[in-house]
């Protein structure tokens, strides 16, 4: 199950020419992402960009398959892609040249603007239906990640980037937190970007808030 295959046009009979390409790891992840319809949850969430080829849904799942395969840099998705049967994966009418940076940092952009928890959030409720996933039972915690180089501007309502209680044990450096709720099987039900110098205590107390 580690191949895709994809009609590449028609042969001197009229025939289609199938062409079958190794995908590694995409075969699977592609199946499991268009069953759960996660592409069009996207897409509801977040506005379209007239100036992208691709819709929002696509965009994140190229961004998602990237990180699966090996989490290229956002100039080197395309060429992750290279090799791959590009409509199967993402979806009619998708080439190299619409997997560009520019064009993926554009729907990051959105997707900021749309507010990424939200869309989380509504894609861990499309499994949770599909799936009749149990979430009578909430286990709930946070991590840190440490980060570097300069953020100097900070946007109304955007996290902070700073130090803070370091679960690296590097509280000299400047870190994000990460607040995630998952069932007692680990599947991730919520997940928050935190500033780096939010408390632990603080946040389970509005976890407990959510969820009573």
């Amino acid at each position: 199950m580690n191949s895709l295959a994809q009609v590449a046009g028609t042969g001197v009979d009229h025939e289609p020419v199938v062409e079958i390409k190794d995908v590694d790891q995409l075969a699977v992840t592609t199946l499991i992402w268009d069953q759960l319809g996660f592409t069009e949850v996207i897409n509801d969430c977040v506005p379209a960009d007239d100036q992208v080829v691709m819709s929002p849904g696509m965009a994140v799942k190229a961004l998602v398959m990237n990180i699966l395969g090996g989490r290229d840099p956002l100039y080197r998705v395309a060429q992750s892609y290279a090799f791959a049967p590009l409509e199967a994966v993402l979806g009619p009418g998708v080439t190299l040249e619409n997997l560009n940076d520019a064009a993926l940092a554009r729907h990051l952009d959105r997707l900021s603007e749309a507010g990424g928890e939200g869309v989380f959030n509504a894609l861990s409720l499309r499994v949770i239906d599909r799936e009749h996933v149990n979430v009578d039972e909430i286990h709930a915690d946070t991590t840190s990640r440490l980060v570097f180089g300069e953020y100097v501007n900070e946007e109304a309502g955007a996290i902070s980037i700073r130090p803070g209680h370091s679960k690296d044990k590097r509280p000299d450096l400047d870190q994000v937190m990460i607040g995630l709720g998952v069932t007692p099987d680990g599947l991730p039900v919520t997940a928050q970007m935190l500033s780096g110098n939010t408390s632990d205590k603080t946040w389970h107390g509005g976890m407990l808030n959510v969820v009573t």
